[in-house]
């Protein structure tokens, strides 16, 4: 069998080793979701980031022989077919887990949609192609991403691994959690909105993960891979003259 259910259980296996919430997948995804102009673009958009991502060494190759990083996009009623938009808006994000040097695809089912996050019993629930799961940071990414009341919200968020220290948020003056927190779990959760409602965005657009990596959000897919990029050059040009 092939295709892109013919491995899912492997996947899966390797997958749910990252994720530290409940899932409960509650359908697939929508065809008419599937096959709506906004959908394809911002995947689309979204696909050719996380190459460059991995182009920049930004998302390594993990212990399990996944590539580590991620990135989520919001659908804003507008955005969505007339037969969805009592779900607006809906938070999609890349599966848990892609293979290196592999650029992501709607067809390939490597974007999830999450419907729904429960705090207090640590579970999202969401429509994926063949029963992929969401990333490992999804929380992060729905606590970043979704409205909030009295909040400008970011549209589009991208995680990494290459920033995570104390010089690197100095470097370019980042805020960055106070302490190392396990993926996945309330506790990094919290770390990243506490750095959120410290550091609002828009004024902030990128939050280090201390010992884990970076967090850019913006209004859409080029502001938060431009964020990045500045890092780069930022630190390339800092270990150039440490050099000199």
């Amino acid at each position: 069998m092939h295709g892109p259910c013919s491995s899912i259980k492997s996947r899966e296996m390797l997958s749910q080793e990252r994720i530290k919430f409940k899932t409960e997948r509650v359908g697939a995804i929508p065809e008419d979701l599937l096959n709506s102009p906004a959908f394809i673009a911002l995947a689309g958009k979204v696909s050719d980031a996380i190459v460059e991502l991995e182009a920049l060494g930004a998302t390594p190759v993990m212990y399990d022989g996944l590539v580590g990083g991620n990135a989520a996009f919001i659908l804003t009623k507008d955005q969505l077919p007339d037969t969805q938009r009592q779900h607006a808006p809906l938070l999609v994000v890349t599966k848990s887990g892609k293979a290196p040097n592999r650029r992501p695809s709607i067809a390939d089912g490597d974007f999830v949609v999450a419907v729904g996050f429960d705090r207090t019993q640590w579970k999202v629930d969401y429509w994926s192609v063949c029963g992929e799961k969401p990333t490992s940071d999804t929380p992060l990414h729905y606590a970043a991403l979704m409205p909030r009341e009295g909040r400008q919200q970011p549209q589009v968020a991208i995680h990494g691994h290459m920033f995570s220290t104390e010089e690197d948020a100095q470097l370019n003056g980042l805020p960055i959690s106070k302490e190392l927190t396990l993926f996945s779990t309330p506790e990094d959760l919290h770390a990243l909105q506490e750095l959120m409602d410290a550091f609002p965005y828009p004024d902030y657009r990128v939050y280090i993960r201390k010992g884990h990596g970076f967090f850019s959000v913006g209004d859409t897919v080029e502001m938060a891979m431009e964020n990045v990029r500045c890092l780069k050059q930022a630190k390339s040009t800092a270990g150039k003259s440490d050099a000199a």
